[in-house]
């Protein structure tokens, strides 16, 4: 979805008489996509789960609670989820920057931006591939705090961009770094978390770091009327930068 669907969207809608109507044929062939995924799921025949020994129910605050806690009491693992936390708060708004920003001041067209944002889609498929090659060669600090210094970069380049290549280039970036930085941290959560565990821990994690996410994107979308996109962009990068200084102070550094 990510690798096509904005080009495919953006192909629609620039072949409409009118970017509303335009907008309103790609929504409805996104639609139409979630449907027929929905219609898919009702030919599968097997069980998506094995059966498990009946255990006793739990209060679900108890069992939530449990992931906090082991969460909370592993050092390393708290640094990573607190760090990927910031970094999702602070790249959660740069997709709408970049769409206002190449409507307006940088005057790209519907089609090309199109392919802008699936930059970040073929960045994601090109990490997919790369990324367990580098966990097996390069320690886990060097990939985690290295991927967010190139964040840094990569958002400073999409600040300064002057026109579409290099906002390609910048999205492409991060996109290629999602896989390899996911990888390496669901690789070692897995490894220290006891299996019963896993699913409390994991929820536990994924709500502090993607809770961060639509307050993000409410806060960007408030800065872009004023200071603007360029500045909040320079001020992403700022705060990514700040981020991979800060965790050379902890325990991430040694690891």
């Amino acid at each position: 979805g990510a690798l096509f669907g904005p080009g495919l969207g953006a192909f629609i809608i620039a072949r409409a008489s009118q970017i509303t109507t335009g907008a309103v044929l790609a929504y409805a062939a996104d639609s139409i996509s979630y449907l027929v995924s929905v219609i898919s799921l009702l030919f599968i025949r097997v069980s998506f789960q094995m059966e498990r020994a009946t255990e006793k129910r739990r209060s679900l605050y108890r069992e939530i609670a449990d992931g906090l806690r082991f969460l909370w009491q592993q050092r390393l693992l708290r640094i990573m989820a607190l760090l990927t936390t910031v970094v999702n708060f602070l790249q959660s708004p740069i997709t709408l920057i970049i769409i206002v920003l190449s409507r307006g001041s940088l005057h790209i067209d519907v089609q090309t931006l199109g392919f802008v944002l699936s930059a970040e889609g073929v960045g994601g498929v090109l990490g997919g591939v790369i990324a367990p090659l580098l966990r097996a060669r390069l320690r886990f600090a060097l990939i985690m705090i290295g991927s967010v210094i190139v964040w840094a970069g990569a958002a400073l380049l999409l600040a300064l961009a002057p026109s579409a290549p290099l906002l390609i280039v910048g999205f492409g970036v991060i996109g290629l770094l999602w896989p390899v930085y996911g990888v390496t941290l669901v690789t070692y959560r897995l490894s220290i978390t006891p299996e019963h565990l896993q699913g409390r821990v994991n929820s536990a994690f994924r709500f502090l770091s993607f809770g961060s996410e639509p307050l993000g994107a409410a806060v960007g979308g408030l800065l872009l009327v004023s200071p603007g996109g360029q500045t909040v962009l320079f001020l992403i990068a700022g705060g990514l930068a700040l981020s991979s200084v800060a965790v050379l102070f902890t325990s991430l550094r040694k690891a």
